[in-house]
């Protein structure tokens, strides 16, 4: 019980912590199963702005208890002849210091929820 009572405390804190950077898991089936047990031991985090635009299925190979996972995510682009949208992402030494130093809490949180 009190493990069990742990790891809701552990998750709700992990879901805090994707809501703060726009984030959602997403697995809602077992990834592993065995004999005596299942388990999620995959994630998959989307952002929110795609919560409603998703499908996500298991996908059982049949060869091992870990399960793989497909994601389908629908844009959907309305096209407008005045106005064109470009997207860059900038990565460089500098950007990825920002990102491990951004993730650094997250993984030691994670680190921490494999322990219990």
């Amino acid at each position: 019980m009190l493990i069990t009572l742990r790891r809701v405390i552990k998750k709700n804190q992990l879901d805090n912590i994707l809501q703060s950077f726009n984030l959602s898991s997403i697995i809602n089936f077992p990834t592993r199963i065995g004999p005596d047990s299942f388990s999620t031991i995959d994630n998959v985090f989307i952002g929110n702005s795609y919560l409603n635009e998703f499908v996500i299925t298991p996908l059982i190979n049949g060869f091992s208890d870990h399960d793989a996972q497909l994601l389908t995510i629908q844009f959907v682009q309305k096209h407008n002849k005045d106005w064109c949208a470009y997207f860059k992402r900038n990565i460089n030494q500098y950007t990825i210091a920002d990102f491990n130093s951004a993730m650094r809490p997250g993984i030691l949180f994670l680190k921490e929820m494999m322990s219990i």
